[in-house]
This record gives C-alpha cells, structure tokens and sequence, in this order.
C-alpha cells in the first residue's frame, strides 16, 4: 500500500538560509570592495524604509551599498590594527554599530557629503514612533472618503456616521498631540489624511580612503557648530580661564578689558554676596568694609 503524503513533513518557508555560506560570501565582497573603490563612507539610517533605499541605488548606480550583518563587515574590515584589511580601516570597522552601512564609491569626498547631507524625503510615520505635531480633525463630512470605508475608519476609532452617502465626523477626533507614542491605529489614520510626521534621510560618519586616511565627518560638524554659537558662548569661556580658586572663602577673578567686545561683567552687588574680590587691569583691589561699600 502506498504511503500518503500527509504523513510527509516540509518547510513552510521556501526560502534558502545563507548561513556560514552567505557570511563567507559577505565577507569577500567587503574587502573585494575595499580594493575597487577609492573612498568608503559610514553612514546611518534615519526611519528606514526600503523603497527610499531603493530610489537611492538607482541614482547612485556606479557606487555599491552594504547594509545589514554589521558583525560580518565589522570583521572583514578589521577591529583592531594587528587584524586590519587596510591602514586604519579597524577606524571604520569600530564605528560599524547599530543602523549604519558601508559606501564604496569613487566619488569626490565633499561631493558626496554635499549630495546626502541635502537628500530628505518625508514619510509616513509608524507606530510606535512619537508624533511630532498635533492633529485635531474637525467636525464635518469627509468627502475624500468612500461611503464604504466608513465601517473600516470606523474599527479606526473615528466617530463617523453616514449622511446621505457621504461619510461624516460626529464631532472633533483627537489623533495625536505632540510627544504622544503612536498606536497603530493613529498611524493609519495618520496616513490616510495625508500627515507627514517622518523623514528618511541618510547622515555620513566618516570617511575612509585608500592612502589610509581616516576622517570622522561627524564630529567635525559639531566643531563647528560649537565655533558657532555666538560671542556670549565664546566670551564666557575666555572670561572662565581667569578664574582661580584661592580657597573656600574668597575667589579673585581677573577682567580684561576688551573693546568692541561682548562679555558678561561680575557686577559688585554679586561679587559682595558671593564674597569675590575684584582685581581691576590697573592692579588695584576693591575691598569691602563693614559698611559693604567698596573703597579702593
């Protein structure tokens, strides 16, 4: 008697794991990349979504992308210096952390950082993201609707009615407010009203090159943005290196006059109650008497 094919056991899934193979695989892809390209960029991810990515690999079609398996490229490309493919490439290997890729292109350096820096495009939220605004929806008809969708925006939480085939809102319908954590049912109703509370953007690291140079793009933005912000910023520092401490009880502070400058000025008043002794650019120290006021 033949046997049945119930009896016989298959896999649901039909798809072929890569395992140890696809890891080896990786693994020279990486540093057969590292080879052909002249230049290879860290980036990170901001709201991951495939089809931007996608739109980004066909404008950059004579550049290779790589992301996911962080672990794998990170050992390709070396962790520390006696493991390293290349010069300083374990730099680029120890930043490989969390949601970043690699980028191996032979573009020029600042006309990379040029083009992804002003590359953004809004997107719809997901749930669990917070929501960035909020979104009231008024008390009315909701004509962009179909009347057979009422029952749908209706598991939504949206209190709709029918009038004469036109789907109407009962009263204002509070979806969000600003901070609040998204449920899946706000990011649907986000979505079908057209809210825009995402962007997916990519944002450069750092940069590696083949004569084994090694830039961290990052933090020289923050230079200078910390250049940047103003003479208060700047001035307060200056003036904070010519505090010295004298002892728990008395502090002496050192003001230079600087014309056609900015700075914040330790007034008598604050000095008296903090128990400061003012030392003027003339060398002379104003002291304080019984009477708190200040003679020379």
């Amino acid at each position: 008697m033949p046997k049945s094919k119930r009896s016989k056991l298959g896999d649901l899934i039909k798809t072929k794991k890569h395992g140890l193979e696809g890891k080896k695989n990786l693994y020279q892809q990486i540093q057969s990349n590292v080879e052909e390209y002249a230049h290879v960029f860290i980036f990170s991810v901001n709201d991951m979504k495939s089809t931007e990515m996608k739109k980004i690999h066909d404008q950059w079609k004579h550049s290779r992308f790589c992301i996911g398996k962080s672990e794998v490229m990170a050992k390709a490309l070396g962790l520390t210096e006696e493991d390293e493919f290349r010069l300083n490439l374990h730099k680029v290997g120890q930043q490989l952390k969390g949601e970043r890729g690699l980028l191996f292109t032979n573009q020029p350096v600042e006309e990379v950082v040029n083009w992804f820096r002003s590359y953004s495009e809004g997107d719809y939220t997901r749930s669990g993201n917070t929501a960035i605004e909020d979104v009231i929806l008024p008390e009315g008809p909701l004509k962009q609707f179909s009347h057979s969708q009422e029952s749908y925006l209706r598991q939504l939480g949206l209190p709709t009615t029918l009038k004469k085939g036109v789907i109407h809102l009962s009263k204002d319908y509070v979806v969000c407010q600003a901070g609040d954590r998204l449920s899946p049912e706000s990011a649907r109703i986000l979505k079908l009203f057209g809210y825009e509370m995402a962007e997916f953007s990519l944002k450069i690291q750092s940069v590696w090159s083949q004569d084994g140079s090694f830039v961290d793009l990052d933090s020289e933005t923050k230079e200078n943005k910390e250049d940047n912000q103003g003479p208060f910023k700047r001035e307060s520092f200056e003036l904070a290196k010519y505090v010295a401490d004298l002892g728990n009880d008395e502090k002496m502070v050192f003001i230079e006059e600087k014309p056609n400058t900015f700075s914040p000025r330790l007034t008598r008043a604050r000095a008296a109650a903090s128990k400061i002794l003012i030392k003027t650019p003339d060398s002379k120290t104003l002291k304080r008497s019984k009477s708190r006021k200040w003679k020379l």
